[in-house]
């Protein structure tokens, strides 16, 4: 692999369900994944952090076949995704093949893309009754359930513009939990909110975490990735350079580039520190 593994404790029992091998991507002439291999254990958090433009998002994208790439591959359960064939043979999946695998794979992402006209149980709803077939009578049953579960039971009938920018986004991850998915992709879910909502999405994702819900999340949120995360890859350049525990991600980077970005989110969380500490009197 061209990347650094550190060591960190995952059970035996947890298998393999995502693995991305040598995967690249390029924008025209820009390459935006450079030879990216990564695997994520059933019921374990992986994190993927790194500056903006490193590609975590566009990672996250192919594997929900929301992107194409130009070699390697995405395999789930040993199943390979988005593709058949190799080389010249090498064929993109049918419209119909593709909605089929997403529907084994929930994203949520940095806008909330809920539909205005309908409610928040309705938006809940929606792929329990198109994708999964559920009857309208089990649909609500389990739109309620989700609702109830991010804290929302007392909104159900609100639609999103009555709703917070936190509350949305709380829909917006009962939606892709209650399809029972796989695996749960995570996009800088936060990223779109103002400060003080950031606490009530974080506190729905650590439930989920607990719960054993597979999750690859991409995040800036450094204190909610070591908290949550089993391992956390670090990109930078298009490349994954560091896979490891948080404790050696954020303790003991192997990589310069790491160590850097590291100590950036460090410098703020002690700047942050500071302006909340009380003034200190300068009597004697």
């Amino acid at each position: 692999m061209s990347y650094i593994e550190g060591s960190c404790k995952v059970s035996e029992a947890h298998q393999p369900i995502l693995t991305v091998k040598h995967l690249t991507k390029s924008f025209g002439p820009k390459a935006v994944l450079r030879d990216v291999s990564l695997e994520l254990n059933a019921g374990e958090v992986l994190a993927v952090i790194g500056s903006s433009g490193s590609g975590k998002s566009t990672l996250l994208r192919c594997v929900n076949a929301l992107e194409e790439y130009e070699t390697g591959e995405i395999r789930l359960r040993g199943e390979r995704l988005s593709y058949r064939g190799d080389g010249s043979k090498r064929r993109r999946l049918g419209d119909r093949q593709l909605a089929a695998e997403r529907a084994r794979i929930g994203m949520v992402f940095q806008s909330y893309n809920l539909f205005p006209h309908l409610t928040a149980q309705e938006n809940v709803m929606l792929g329990l009754r198109r994708v999964r077939g559920m009857s309208r009578s089990r649909a609500v049953e389990v739109a309620r359930q989700w609702l109830d579960r991010v804290g929302l039971g007392d909104r159900r009938t609100h639609y999103a513009h009555q709703l917070s920018g936190g509350q949305q986004q709380r829909v917006a991850i009962a939606r892709a939990v209650a399809l029972e998915p796989e695996l749960i992709l995570l996009d800088e879910v936060t990223s779109a909110l103002d400060p003080e909502l950031v606490g009530e999405v974080l506190g729905v994702i650590r439930d989920l975490a607990r719960n054993g819900m597979t999750m690859m999340v991409v995040s800036h949120e450094m204190s909610f990735v070591r908290d949550v995360a089993d391992r956390v890859a670090f990109m930078h350049g298009s490349r994954v350079l560091e896979v490891g525990s948080p404790a050696k991600i954020f303790d003991r980077p192997a990589t310069a580039q790491l160590k850097t970005f590291v100590g950036r989110f460090r410098g703020i969380s002690a700047k942050l520190s500071n302006e909340d500490a009380p003034a200190m009197d300068g009597a004697a």
